[in-house]
């Protein structure tokens, strides 16, 4: 709570340090099972609702609850750790979820004494049946996907089988939350809603945590129709005008990506929407699609300019394939938003350089550079771990601004000095501030986009990022 995360994740209940905050979907959609179980749940989100620790703890003290579920994530690990203690002076139970918990399985109780459940992989349905079981006090062995301590044994139940119908999961809670405090610098408008349509990502990058961990590697994916039921939902009940889609790749299949358009377009549905995309799928049928149904930004996982790492990476694709997505994509009036990944252990100042030189010629609207983070559960972290290449406490810090790996090629001040100046020199380019001045000319709302970039870029300077 009041350690404040100071990066962002899109999956992860953070706060950035422009101010902008995210939520949990899986949570969301977990306190929806929960509730047609006939359980209470409420979900507490600190940074929106300015929780400090003491305050957390009062309302743990005065609410009691049965279990508390905390997705749980190696730079905040230091707070959950408090939270789990404070959870036996309340004689509550405490379960982590998520990516990081997941990896670490068995291993992941040695952090303290007070951690009760970890629910591995997919966990709604595992959280409801743990629940149940609590509740019925029946015994846990039956529970699939749980890992849990009995007398001084850590027990680890068989894996549940991952949800193949998308469809049957109830729209998420979205009323636990205020949704109107949730917001990215990029969004075009607001209020804005995170959610899925998918899960699983059949391509093999190495450092993606969620098909690595908890989602797999087989696409699932919700029924056309699903994904216009939770949309309309969200415009009704809540006044959405933007949807952000995170799914790992949103356009496994085109024939969906199609028919999902159609029916937005069909209902002229007053809202915009974005999505992860990979820039070698999007073609020009499909980008036009997306643009006629009020799609206005698609974030690629570019991740480097040079086809060399991209093979190591196990990327999936050359840097010839992404110059015509994304080239398609601008063609039909879609801003991009690409993500660099900077200083895997194969990394040299040519390939940076190779990287950055890509990026101004791409000339997106939204360029991200961060640092390679070897996540626990990754083809990647074990690579690293194998070869000796950590430096300090892997799980313990920020590592996504400042390399935490040891470079064949460079010296970690090197890569950490490149990636400062780099957004400078990106965003003060000729070629990009005209863009962006033409870009605020196209509407009331595409002008307060710009503004607020700037305000974001001039905070990261005063911090120091830049």
């Amino acid at each position: 709570p009041e350690n404040i995360v100071r990066i962002g994740g899109r999956r992860h209940p953070a706060v950035t340090i422009t101010g902008e905050q995210v939520y949990s979907y899986l949570n969301l959609s977990t306190a929806s099972i929960l509730r047609k179980e006939g359980h209470n749940v409420r979900y507490i989100h600190c940074q929106t609702e300015n929780i400090s620790f003491k305050r957390l703890v009062k309302i743990l003290e005065r609410e009691s609850p049965d279990l508390i579920v905390i997705f749980s994530q190696h730079v905040t690990l230091p707070v959950e750790i408090k939270i789990a203690e404070v959870s036996k002076k309340i004689n509550s139970k405490i379960a982590f979820v998520g990516p990081f918990a997941t990896a670490l399985g068995k291993k992941f109780f040695g952090f303290s004494p007070f951690i009760d459940f970890v629910a591995f992989r997919e966990y709604e349905y595992v959280i409801r049946d743990l629940v149940n079981t609590l509740d019925r006090k029946k015994n846990l062995s039956s529970v699939k996907g749980l890992i849990y301590k009995k007398d001084k044994r850590i027990i680890k139940n068989r894996p549940r089988q991952l949800i193949q119908n998308l469809d049957e999961l109830p729209i998420p809670a979205y009323d636990l939350v205020d949704l109107t405090k949730f917001y990215e610098t990029v969004n075009l408008r607001r209020p804005v809603a995170n959610t899925i349509t998918s899960r699983g990502c059949p391509f093999q990058c190495i450092f993606c945590t969620f098909p690595n961990t908890i989602y797999s590697h087989q696409f699932r994916a919700q029924s056309p129709e699903r994904v216009f039921e939770e949309a309309k939902h969200l415009i009704d009940e809540f006044g959405i005008k933007e949807l952000r889609y995170d799914d790992d790749t949103f356009e496994i299949s085109a024939k969906r990506v199609f028919e999902i358009c159609k029916l937005f377009k069909e209902e002229d549905l007053d809202v915009t929407w974005s999505q992860q995309c990979r820039p070698h799928l999007m073609t020009k049928a499909i980008t036009k699609a997306m643009a006629d149904a009020g799609c206005v930004r698609i974030l690629f996982g570019t991740e480097s300019g040079s086809d060399y790492i991209l093979k190591l990476i196990k990327k999936g694709m050359t840097k010839k394939q992404m110059i015509t997505g994304l080239r398609n994509t601008k063609n039909a009036g879609i801003m991009r938003h690409n993500c660099f990944i900077f200083g895997f252990p194969w990394e040299t100042m040519k390939t940076i350089k190779e990287s950055f030189d890509f990026a101004c010629k791409s000339n997106s609207e939204f360029t991200q550079f961060t640092i390679a983070n070897p996540l626990p559960g990754t083809p990647f972290f074990d690579y690293v771990k194998k070869h000796d290449l950590f430096i300090g406490d892997y799980w313990n810090r920020d590592s996504f601004s400042s390399s935490g790996i040891k470079l064949k090629h460079m010296t970690k001040e090197q890569l950490d000095n490149f990636l400062k100046d780099v957004n400078k020199r990106y965003y003060t380019r000729p070629e990009y501030i005209s863009m962006m001045l033409k870009l605020s000319t196209r509407s009331t709302d595409h002008f307060k986009l710009v503004l607020r970039l700037f305000r974001a870029f001039l905070i990261r300077k005063k911090e120091g990022w830049i």
